[in-house]
């Protein structure tokens, strides 16, 4: 089941009388080294148990630490779990969520919806260097396709001064082959190899994934140069420093690198709707929001990451508290994926400031 699967299926869960616990964890080491996913669980669970009155879920949250412990071995910097005592659902993620419980009627959705977010946009990651090349689509943190094309040295190397073969048979005018001419062989066989990655990147590229090219400078600007047109349009300005090879620290790097792009994309866009960019097409806070919702008419929401409240990060576990009540973003988030309107998320201060934390863009 892959992330937007997982979404959907909590999110038609039924509501339940004894309530969901909902539990996001950040599972990266803490600043001096050590986990502190257990203690975030620890300190938000007690208070939410008080707060609700509640030990329903007591005997649950102690065989918590072995879900931590086994995604943590597996590579995961993210664990999402719900359960009502009877139905139990896991996720690991490459992306750390925010640590946060919550016991409410239904499986509390706002951390799930952002990794979505977040990790939603399939890109197409292309690391090319003189050896070999290795193209890869990812979509909801998976890879879901993968080509290796190999290289030989022998034609992708220039030479400087005499031809290995020159110096071997000598230089004079009767053996070995000219500088000139292996250096016309070499640039043939590096276009050509372009030129296949290329068509292989077209092949495994759908209309609307990014595309990320690394590697060394030269390589990078031989594959672009030869790129179509869509996806030359596609390509995107951040360049990895390095692509891990094994599986875990590539599918972090690219999280981490999906999470920028998405959170600008959503800052870009706010900016502009708050600017005026959307004119009358354009609510604004959680009972304009809710309304426009309820009527159908909503085609994108924009949430700020904070509107709601949070426990934080593997950095600094601390509540994050927020003055108004968290349970009309969930609401918003239910009614938006129940009508296929979008939801995204933004980091924008002015969203948070003067409208509550959200914002939707009507059809009409």
């Amino acid at each position: 089941m892959n992330l937007t699967e997982f979404l959907h299926t909590v999110a038609e869960l039924p509501d339940s009388a004894t309530g969901y616990l909902t539990i996001s964890l950040d599972l990266v080491l803490d600043p001096v080294g050590k986990p502190s996913a257990e203690q975030a669980l620890r300190t938000a669970y007690r208070v939410v148990a008080e707060n609700h009155g509640a030990k329903t879920f007591d005997e649950y949250v102690t065989t918590v630490p072995e879900h931590i412990a086994a995604a943590a071995a597996a590579g995961a910097r993210g664990l999402f779990l719900v359960t009502d005592g009877e139905t139990s659902l896991e996720l690991r993620t490459p992306l750390p969520f925010r640590n946060d419980v919550r016991i409410h009627p239904s499986p509390w959705l706002f951390e799930l919806e952002r990794q979505v977010y977040l990790l939603g946009h399939p890109l197409v990651l292309a690391d090319v260097d003189r050896e070999e090349a290795t193209i890869l689509r990812i979509a909801d943190a998976e890879v879901v396709d993968e080509h290796e094309i190999g290289r030989s040295p022998r034609y992708t190397r220039m030479t400087r001064g005499r031809t290995v073969t020159e110096g071997r048979m000598g230089a004079g005018p009767a053996g070995g082959h000219s500088r000139h001419r292996v250096q016309n062989s070499v640039r043939e066989h590096r276009a050509a190899e372009a030129r296949e990655a290329a068509s292989i990147i077209e092949q495994v590229w759908e209309p609307g994934d990014l595309l990320v090219i690394a590697g060394s400078i030269d390589t990078r600007h031989e594959l672009i140069d030869v790129l179509p047109a869509p996806l030359a349009q596609a390509l995107s300005e951040h360049v990895p420093e390095s692509v891990p090879t094994g599986e875990h620290e590539l599918l972090a790097m690219i999280a981490n690198l999906s999470e920028r792009l998405q959170l600008a994309e959503a800052d870009n866009l706010t900016k502009e709707l708050l600017s005026g960019g959307a004119g009358e097409q354009i609510v604004r806070g959680r009972a304009a929001v809710l309304g426009a919702l309820e009527a159908g008419r909503v085609a994108r929401v924009l949430l700020h990451e904070d509107a709601v409240a949070n426990w934080g990060t593997a950095t600094d576990i601390r509540p994050r508290e927020t003055p108004w009540d968290d349970a009309d973003y969930q609401a918003i988030i239910h009614r938006a994926d129940s009508t296929s309107a979008t939801v995204e998320y933004t980091q924008l201060p002015a969203l948070l400031e003067m409208h509550e934390g959200v914002a939707a863009i009507t059809r009409w």
